[in-house]
């Protein structure tokens, strides 16, 4: 039997909050995405006991580095950064020390938090057929280091803070695998696979460990660690530590050392420039939207900019006002894809803000404001081999069942939903729950139509497969 949850729309994990801090109100300025526009991580670290801990913030600036708003990030406790834009628009952030993943959406507006791996996460890279690549940031069992006052929380039942290990899921959230690989540690050894970059075959995954020295490789495909493709040596003149990597639109990866930031290729490891940066710190880059040049933030200073790569001029400069914070800078492309092209087209549809509506109250237990955007005439039917039956009907028949999951013991451990479309009045979703049966867990899909008028969930659609 499927879950009520899924009757009343899309079901995520966390919620958009409001903004504050320390009880003084945060106001978002942030807008939608523009071409061009660079966002930056800005934690505002306002913890004297815990050099992580602060309230999370992303600046918003154009291309040519005037702000134009903040979004306050809801829901994490630590400091955020790994900006990242995906193929359909979203921006993702980290706050690796709690264990949070930030989606905004291309409306400038942060999207309900979701759980992956329960642990700390800290990248993320794209598949071709839509795939999550995460790296886990830590690994080892050391909670606390000497040039750190926070500590680093175990994985449940364990005495490990983490494995540094890569992990795959759907687009939808569901975890699809796991590869065990090898990791350098950092200066610390708590440093797992904190930075990815997925070769141009799909195949292959290049890493580092922050503040190590080597440049590693996995073939996933074969599930098998390959050879390094780059080892650094301080007795040669090389750099002593990587701190971030990135890749570029060809594939050439981008290395930030602090007090350099070098051109990789992708292939054989080889350096093929260098640019020395004024002063040390310089651990964020990433790739601009233009082919000539690239971003980088500086951690130590907040400092940020673009980097011209005919001379490795700083062109244009910007500052956080915040030390110890800048952990991420990213440059919207645009949108261009199909994907994004529907998404941006989901973001004009009216109904995005009643199906938000829903899940934000059900995710407060809040009953009355999950079935406020129902229509009174709502049914509910379910298809099977003999065709449409009426299974639920009315606000009051919802409310009852609602009430009655929230109290009882279930069976429902979790969803994930995959969005297919949204046209006019128009939900299509793909939903996943889990349930724990005795013969361990069970993952049931449903096909789902939801038809809207008035403003209101009018009718609901749930094709179940045959196999049960």
């Amino acid at each position: 039997m499927n879950s009520p949850t899924r009757f009343i729309g899309l079901v995520v994990f966390g919620a958009l909050a409001a903004v504050t801090a320390r009880g003084d109100e945060r106001v978002s300025t942030a807008g939608p995405f523009q071409p061009g526009d660079i966002w930056v991580a800005a934690t505002v670290m306002n913890d004297p006991d815990d050099d992580h801990r602060g309230q999370g913030r992303l600046l918003q600036y154009d291309a040519d580095l005037n702000l134009k708003g903040e979004l306050w990030i809801s829901g994490t406790t630590h400091k955020v950064g790994g900006l990242k834009f995906g193929p359909d628009g979203t921006l993702w952030a980290f706050a690796p020390i709690s264990w949070q993943v930030v989606e905004i959406g291309t409306d400038g507006k942060q999207k309900p938090l979701r759980q992956f791996a329960n642990r700390a996460l800290s990248t993320v890279t794209f598949g071709k057929d839509g795939e999550l690549f995460f790296g886990e940031h830590l690994v080892g069992s050391n909670r606390k280091i000497p040039y750190n006052t926070t500590e680093f929380q175990y994985l449940p039942f364990t005495q490990k803070i983490g494995n540094g290990n890569l992990f795959k899921f759907s687009a939808a959230g569901r975890l699809l695998d796991e590869f065990e690989v090898d990791t350098h540690g950092g200066m610390a050894g708590i440093h797992g696979a904190t930075n990815t970059v997925l070769a141009a075959d799909g195949k292959r995954m290049i890493y580092i460990s922050e503040t190590g020295n080597r440049v590693m490789q996995y073939d996933l495909e074969n599930r098998k660690q390959l050879p390094d493709l780059r080892v650094f040596d301080a007795a040669q003149n090389e750099p002593s530590m990587i701190v971030f990597m990135e890749g570029l639109v060809d594939g050439t990866l981008v290395v930030a050392t602090g007090a350099q930031i070098l051109l990789l290729d992708p292939n054989t490891g080889r350096t093929l420039r260098t640019i020395d940066m004024p002063n040390n710190g310089w651990a964020a880059v990433s790739a601009g939207i233009d082919a000539g040049h690239i971003l980088a933030g500086n951690f130590f200073t907040g400092e940020f900019g673009k980097i011209r790569l005919a001379d490795g001029e700083i062109v244009a400069r910007g500052n956080i006002g915040e030390q110890r914070s800048l952990s991420g800078i990213a440059q919207f492309p645009g949108l261009t894809s199909a994907i994004a092209k529907q998404h941006q087209r989901d973001l004009n549809n009216p109904y995005v803000d009643v199906i938000a509506a829903s899940e934000e109250a059900f995710m407060r237990r809040d009953i009355d404001g999950a079935i406020a955007n129902l229509d009174e005439d709502y049914v509910l039917y379910q298809i099977g081999e003999d065709g449409p039956r009426e299974r639920m009907r009315g606000k009051d028949t919802v409310r009852e069942l609602l009430g009655g999951f929230f109290e009882a013991n279930t069976s429902w451990v979790g969803s994930e939903v995959e969005r297919l479309t949204l046209m006019d009045n128009t939900l299509v979703q793909v939903e996943y729950d889990f349930y724990e049966t005795d013969g361990g867990r069970k993952t049931i899909p449903t096909l789902v139509v939801f038809e809207h008028r008035n403003g209101r969930r009018w009718r609901e659609w749930r094709f179940s497969p045959r196999d049960r």
